[in-house]
C-alpha cells in the first residue's frame, strides 16, 4: 500500500489474492496483515484505491467468511457506502446483493439494512439506478418483511427527486416497477400515493419509450389495488385524459393502454369499464387513431357475450 506505483495493481487484484490465500490463513491472527492492507485501501486518500477496495469487497467477504464480517469489515463497508466519491458508492451498490448472499439472511438484515437505506437516498442518480436493478432481490435479504414497502416507496421517491428529465433513467425506473410493485401489494397507501402517480407522470412524458413503458406497467399496478372503487377511479382518469384526450397522441396511447388492460384484466371487466371508450376511437376524426383502434378489433370482439352483445358486435362489424 505504501508503494504508489504498485498500490493500484495490488488493490485491483486484492480479491483474487485473498481468495488464493484463504486456504492457508485460518485464524484472525493469520488474516491480520490482509485486513490491515484492505483497511488502508478502503481509507486511502486516493479515490481510485477506495473504488478498487469497494469493487473487491464481496471477494474479501467471501475469503474471510461471514463470521469475521462484524469485527473486521462492517465499519469499512459503511465508510465506503458513505464515501465522498460517487464511483466508490456506485461500486458498493453494485456489490451489495452479493454481500447479502454471502452473509446470509440474519446477518444481512442486521448489518446491511442501514447501508441499503443510505444508498437508496443517495444524491446521485447513477447510484440509485444501479441499486434499483437489484432492489427486488435485495429486499427479501436485507429489508425484512415489515420494511419492504417502506424501502420501495423511499427508493422511488428518492430516485425521482434526482432524475430530472433524464429519460433513459426514467425508463429504467419504469422497467423496475413491475419487479418492485409486489412489495407494495399490502401497502395500498404507497401504491396509490407513490407508485401510481409516478406511473401517470411517466405516461405523460415527452419520450415515447418512457410513455409506452409506463403504459404497459399501469394495468398490472391497477389490478393490485385492493378496492374496486379505487381501480375504477384510476380507469376513469385513463378514459378522461387519454381515451378522450385533446391530442391524437393521447388517444393513440389509449389504444396501447386498452391492449394492456385486455391482457391484465378479465374480458368481463374490460367489457364493462373500457369497451365503450375504446370503441369510440374507431370513429375518431384522426385517421392514425382509427387505424390503431382497428388493430384492436379482434380483441374487442372476444370480450363480447352473445347473444346479449349482438348490438355491440354489429357496431364493431361496421
Amino acid at each position: 500500500v505504501g508503494d504508489p506505483e504498485a498500490a493500484p495493481q495490488v488493490a485491483r487484484t486484492f480479491g483474487r489474492l485473498a481468495a488464493a490465500s484463504a486456504s492457508m490463513l485460518t485464524t484472525d491472527e493469520d488474516w491480520g496483515g490482509f485486513i490491515r492492507a484492505y483497511s488502508d485501501f478502503a481509507s486511502h486518500k486516493e479515490a481510485e484505491l477506495r473504488e478498487l477496495a469497494a469493487f473487491n469487497f464481496p471477494a474479501v467477504v467471501l475469503s474471510l467468511g461471514p463470521k469475521r464480517y462484524a469485527m473486521h469489515l462492517h465499519v469499512l463497508h459503511c465508510r465506503l457506502a458513505a464515501d465522498e466519491t460517487m464511483e466508490v458508492r456506485l461500486k458498493v451498490a453494485a456489490g451489495l446483493l452479493e454481500v447479502a448472499k454471502l452473509l446470509g439472511a440474519e446477518k444481512a438484515e442486521h448489518y446491511l439494512k442501514e447501508t441499503l437505506i443510505k444508498l437508496v437516498k443517495d444524491s446521485e442518480s447513477a447510484v440509485q439506478l444501479r441499486l434499483m436493478e437489484d432492489l427486488d432481490r435485495l429486499l427479501p435479504a436485507v429489508g425484512g418483511a415489515e420494511a419492504e414497502a417502506e424501502m420501495v416507496a423511499a427508493a422511488l421517491v428518492a430516485t425521482e427527486e434526482v432524475l430530472g428529465m433524464q429519460w433513459r433513467s426514467q425508463l429504467a425506473v419504469v422497467e423496475a416497477l413491475p419487479r418492485l410493485a409486489p412489495y407494495l401489494a399490502a401497502d395500498a397507501v404507497s401504491l396509490e400515493c407513490v407508485v401510481l402517480p409516478l406511473c401517470f407522470k411517466y405516461m405523460a412524458a415527452a419520450q415515447v419509450p418512457v410513455t409506452a413503458g409506463a403504459g404497459r406497467v399501469l394495468p398490472g399496478l391497477v389490478r393490485m389495488l385492493p378496492r374496486l372503487g379505487t381501480r375504477l377511479d384510476i380507469i376513469g382518469r385513463v378514459v378522461r385524459e387519454w381515451g378522450r384526450g385533446r391530442s391524437c397522441h393521447l388517444r393513440t396511447t389509449f389504444c396501447d393502454l386498452a391492449q394492456a388492460f385486455l391482457a391484465a384484466f378479465s374480458r368481463r371487466f374490460f367489457r364493462e369499464h373500457l369497451l365503450e371508450a375504446t370503441m369510440d376511437l374507431l370513429s375518431d376524426p384522426v385517421v392514425n387513431v382509427r387505424m390503431r383502434a382497428c388493430r384492436l378489433l379482434p380483441h374487442l370482439k372476444r370480450t363480447l357475450r352473445l347473444p346479449e352483445d349482438t348490438n355491440v358486435l354489429e357496431r364493431l362489424s361496421k
